[in-house]
């Protein structure tokens, strides 16, 4: 029976005696090796779980994201103040301007409502009736025998040059095209309804108009125009005079109109546009009416029902029409100066002036504004006339580079010049990519330097449409256009010093950083990523949430503070000394004074050293000390002095020895023996890590429990310690491999010694090397240029930065390459073995 269990034991190529034989002979060292690993990674645990690494991470985190947030401020309490600084000063000074300029949309709503006011309510220096009355008159005593056509373009010629007299030529004209035709079609006994109410007629014809507005704004609404106008003429019913029920009226007939008529349009034609045009159609826009009645669904007021409420609101200089030209022209100003927040960033290298523009040594720009005061498809300088400012090898030479790395991340002013800042080229041939010309025909080919590529400007754009920020911006200065509105009676304002005629700027700067305050919250809940501003401590975030609120006032009045002083400095600059020439535009002025008042602390620093702080605010410290340093390290450093010295004595220290040859004078055979000691060194190896992995993990538990380290349970996971045991198993399992081939081969046991040792301290001294060019590594201390190492050793297939980015099928893929290494090493050496001459 006992020879049984011998034989069952033995086996045919496993020798449990040889086995039993190479554990006690090795024991001392693998129970020293082990241990010592074991010691290491439980001190290493215990220390890191008392020392907060968290808190260094999150305090810089929370640097980054003020930073941030001061940023947004700043740069929003200029833009916003300009905006109410400008509708202020033009509310009480710039009458005669506003009432002229404005947006597109702004000038097709007035002319309808001017084409409504001429119908309804003007009346010619001649004749005691209001316009409409005169020309239906005029009208219907034309001669029997023209026809309709005839007839109502024989009452536009009679009409349209009384109607420019009394107010423009402008006015008259789309009166005439838009208004006048489906005024009459509407009066007519056969195609309308013979109606002399001049209000009714008007109304009607307002929508009729639009029939004609959709040929010349929205083409892609012609195949579908019968249809819309039928919509938009149920929806104007709702504007009867005096009406019950008026504001639900308008919020049903405009969604009623927004829905029926995008099923109509394909989908190809989006909401946005859709949305707007009914505006247009119908309400002509959503910000005056709010103003006038509060109580209205933002998105559905109107022009159209203030005007029959009350006409005098809409007649030349009246608050609302006023209103309305500012919003238009300062929201489309806000877009301009915020538009390049969508415009990727890119390290500054060279000196620029205020304006962002490259300068020589001399202190002088490579060209100066009023030269090239536009922009190209490709943002590079161009003159007004179409005339490209020529980019030369000998233009940025002149360029001052930034000294010792100290280049700083591009501002908005910045970016407009990336085609001198940040040179990039593109091959043309007569100014097109040359992508686009076949191979024969690319004979004389130029390259030009651009600022930003067509994809770049595309996502931009995108980007910039999805923000909506003439919306956003509108309902800001809308909200305070009201208060400056319904402030200004009994002639005073607490805005505007009628009797000296100058702007409360304290009151503005008050009524900003409220404005901002009020729209902090989100922004801050969003970057801090936090539910409420209350779950901001300062335990643990360094400031709490009331003190961040707080900050957001004192960014807003540092901001515009900066934004008076600049604006100041920069409309100071002349070109000559007699001062007769400015250098900079009122424009240019504003967006120099915003960008540069936006400007927070952290945005000052070097691109370099923000990247470092970025990183240690990002880094998995646990993740570096114990994967890296330890378990793809310092671990394996006492793994591959066992495996060396071991695989050595295993085979080619017997063969030296000569003692192998009493083991072979046995029935057992080379296979059996080879097979025996490969079996225990795997072994003794996986053993050694399950213990290592033990003592890690328990020394994790203990730094919880004892030390009451909340770092652990979140930087260091049992699935890490198990991925990290796993990976430096597989690394000692390749060199396990590596050294029994070398023992295996050679009979000299210095000579298995030193090859097997090279080879393995080699790639632990490269994979050393290596470390400091790994993304894990912290960009302060790493060194790009030595990630070359990485190539040079098997160490580096053990991906730690896999585990930390829970890349795991990287992770396993990699592995498989150690794993395979030892497999084939170890094969070939066992072959190697039984069929080599052995010198016994």
């Amino acid at each position: 029976m006992n020879n049984k269990k011998v034989k069952i034991k033995e086996g045919k190529i496993f020798s449990f005696a040889l086995f039993k034989q190479s554990v006690k002979a090795h024991k001392n060292i693998w129970l020293a090796t082990t241990f010592g690993n074991c010691l290491v990674v439980a001190i290493l645990i215990v220390v890191l779980s008392s020392i907060n690494i968290s808190a260094t991470k999150t305090g810089l985190g929370n640097l980054f994201d003020t930073a941030q947030l001061e940023h947004t401020v700043k740069a929003n309490a200029s833009s916003t103040y300009m905006g109410y600084d400008m509708m202020t000063n033009s509310y009480y000074n710039d009458i005669e301007t506003l009432s002229n300029v404005s947006t597109n949309v702004y000038s097709v709503d007035k002319k309808i409502l001017d084409g409504y006011d001429i119908i309804c309510n003007e009346k010619p220096i001649s004749a005691g009736k209001p316009y409409g009355e005169y020309i239906l008159d005029y009208y219907d005593n034309l001669s029997t025998g023209q026809t309709k056509e005839e007839k109502r373009t024989d009452c536009k010629e009679f009409i349209r040059p009384i109607i420019e007299r009394a107010v423009d030529a402008e006015t008259a004209d789309f009166f005439t095209n838009y208004f006048l035709d489906p005024y009459l079609i509407a009066h007519d006994p056969d195609t309308g309804s013979k109606n002399n109410n001049v209000h009714y007629l008007a109304k009607y014809a307002f929508s009729m108009s639009i029939d004609s507005y959709i040929d010349d704004a929205y083409p892609d609404f012609v195949p579908y125009k019968t249809n819309i106008v039928n919509m938009v003429n149920l929806s104007i019913d709702a504007y009867s005079p005096g009406s019950k029920g008026e504001d639900e009226k308008i919020r049903i007939s405009y969604e009623n109109m927004l829905n029926t008529i995008l099923t109509i349009l394909p989908s190809s034609i989006s909401t946005d546009t859709v949305s707007k045009a009914c505006n247009v159609f119908m309400y002509g826009t959503d910000d005056i009416y709010e103003m006038k009645n509060p109580k209205t669904p933002q998105g559905q007021t109107i022009f159209i029902n203030g005007y029959i409420k009350d006409p005098s609101n809409y007649k030349g200089n009246s608050p609302y029409l006023k209103a309305y030209a500012m919003l238009s022209i300062s929201a489309a100003m806000f877009q301009d100066n915020s538009k390049w927040d969508y415009f990727p960033s890119f390290e500054v290298k060279y000196v620029t002036n205020e304006a962002g523009i490259p300068i020589d040594k001399d202190g002088m720009a490579l060209f100066s504004l009023s030269e090239y005061p536009l922009l190209s498809k490709d943002y590079v300088p161009m003159t007004k006339d179409g005339k490209e400012l020529n980019i030369t090898t000998e233009l940025l030479a002149r360029r001052i580079k930034v000294k010792n790395n100290m280049g700083t991340s591009s501002d908005n002013l910045q970016k407009q010049y990336r085609a001198l800042l940040d040179e990039r080229k593109v091959e043309q041939l007569n100014g097109k990519d040359i992508s686009e010309y076949p191979e024969g025909e690319k004979n004389t080919v130029k390259s030009k330097y651009i600022g930003y590529t067509a994809s770049e400007i595309r996502k931009a754009e995108e980007d910039l449409n999805k923000a909506d920020l003439v919306t956003k911006s509108k309902s800001i200065l809308a909200s305070f256009m009201k208060k400056l509105i319904l402030d200004d009676k009994d002639n005073t304002s607490i805005y505007y010093d009628k009797t000296n005629k100058k702007i409360n700027k304290d009151k503005l700067i008050e009524e900003v950083a409220d404005t901002l305050t009020e729209q902090a919250t989100p922004i801050i809940l969003d970057q801090f990523e936090i539910e409420s501003l209350s779950d901001l401590t300062v335990e643990k975030n360094g400031i709490s949430g009331e003190e961040l609120l707080y900050k957001v006032k004192e960014y807003s009045s540092f901001a515009i503070s900066s934004y008076e002083l600049l604006i100041q400095r920069y409309q100071g600059y002349y070109v000559d000394e007699d001062k007769t020439v400015r250098k900079y535009t009122d424009t240019q002025c504003q967006n120099m004074a915003i960008v540069k008042s936006g400007i927070g602390s952290v945005d000052m620093l070097p691109v370099y050293i923000t990247g470092n702080l970025t990183d240690l605010s990002s880094i998995n410290m646990y993740g570096l000390v114990i994967g890296i340093i330890f378990f793809d390290c310092a671990g394996i450093l006492l793994s591959i002095i066992y495996l060396m010295m071991t695989a050595n004595e295993l085979i080619a220290g017997q063969v030296d020895s000569g003692s192998l040859a009493f083991v072979l004078s046995t029935p057992t055979k080379r296979s059996k023996f080879a097979f025996t000691q490969v079996i225990y060194l795997f072994t003794s190896l996986l053993v050694s890590y399950i213990i290592i992995f033990a003592v890690a993990l328990a020394a994790r538990e203990m730094g919880i429990a004892w030390l009451h380290s909340e770092d652990l349970k979140t930087e260091l996971s049992r699935m890490h310690i198990l991925y990290y045991s796993i990976g430096s198993f597989a690394v000692s399992f390749a060199i396990a491999g590596i050294c029994l081939l070398s023992s295996c081969i050679f009979n000299k046991s210095k000579i298995s010694l030193g090859i097997g040792m090279g080879i393995s301290m080699f790639f632990l001294v490269v994979s050393i090397i290596g470390i400091f060019g790994t993304s894990v590594m912290p960009q302060m201390i790493r060194i790009d240029a030595m990630s070359i190492f990485n190539y040079l050793t098997i160490v580096r297939l053990f991906d730690v930065n896999s585990v930390l980015t829970n890349n795991m099928s990287d992770f396993w893929i990699k592995l498989s390459g150690l794993f395979a290494i030892g497999i084939v090493t170890t094969v070939a050496g066992c072959i190697y073995f039984e069929k080599k001459d052995l010198p016994l």
